[in-house]
């Protein structure tokens, strides 16, 4: 699916991706004032490239050989740094300002492993910034668990198929998703000796709800912010 995820993206067919992350990405950090940035897991490279645009260094992690590809072509004549590597066994030589890892904390199966190699990257005073579809509303939205054995307090694994609104024929298999409830998170985020500082409920703005076939009803993804304990 990599291949199609860059058309999707470059097309502007991905709305959520193009109208609602890109703004609110770039505005939190530009109000944060980063020089430095390491994305955990770019996939096609498109976000790490925005940041390139605004951090005076960017670096780019991403495992999938498939999307590797991508990111490398997408990333071909950016400043950014492109590694081929999990953030589980990256040996970082440096620290960066911010951390961010857009919609890849629940497809993770050790969410310990994968918050304290975020966190490892960061200097003392880096933040932690962290997508997931909105374990709230979630399943509401796209049904990867039968409405009778779901138990939104239960941590619960399932490999699942996601579409995005405009391209329904595309269908991304075969992905890990694993349920998990707000506290857990929060939870392995002061196991790592941070503090969330806000959390984002993202929603789409109403000319941007015009764009799609349906509006949201509820928001489908948030976004932890967190900082090192004092």
């Amino acid at each position: 699916m990599a291949p199609r995820r860059r058309e999707q993206i470059e097309s502007g067919q991905d709305i959520t991706f193009s109208k609602v992350f890109v703004p609110f990405y770039r505005s939190l950090v530009l109000g944060m004032r980063c020089n430095s940035i390491i994305e955990v897991g770019c996939g096609t490279g498109h976000l790490a490239k925005e940041f390139s645009q605004i951090a005076e260094r960017v670096y780019a992690l991403e495992p999938s050989v498939g999307m590797h590809s991508i990111a490398a072509d997408v990333l071909r004549d950016s400043r950014v740094t492109l590694v081929h590597n999990s953030v589980e066994q990256y040996q970082a030589t440096e620290q960066f300002d911010c951390a961010v890892s857009h919609l890849c904390a629940q497809a993770v199966t050790d969410l310990s492993a994968f918050l304290k190699g975020c966190t490892g990257l960061l200097n003392s005073n880096g933040q932690l910034i962290f997508s997931i579809p909105h374990p709230c509303f979630w399943n509401d939205y796209q049904r990867y668990f039968n409405s009778q054995g779901f138990d939104y307090t239960v941590e619960q694994f399932t490999v699942a198929t996601l579409t995005i609104s405009l391209d329904r024929e595309s269908q991304m298999t075969e992905i890990p998703f694993n349920h998990r409830p707000l506290s857990r998170y929060v939870e392995v985020i002061s196991q790592c000796g941070f503090a969330v500082d806000r959390f984002h409920e993202i929603f789409p703005t109403a000319d941007v709800q015009s764009l799609y076939p349906k509006p949201w009803e509820r928001p489908h993804f948030c976004v932890f912010q967190s900082n090192r304990r004092r």
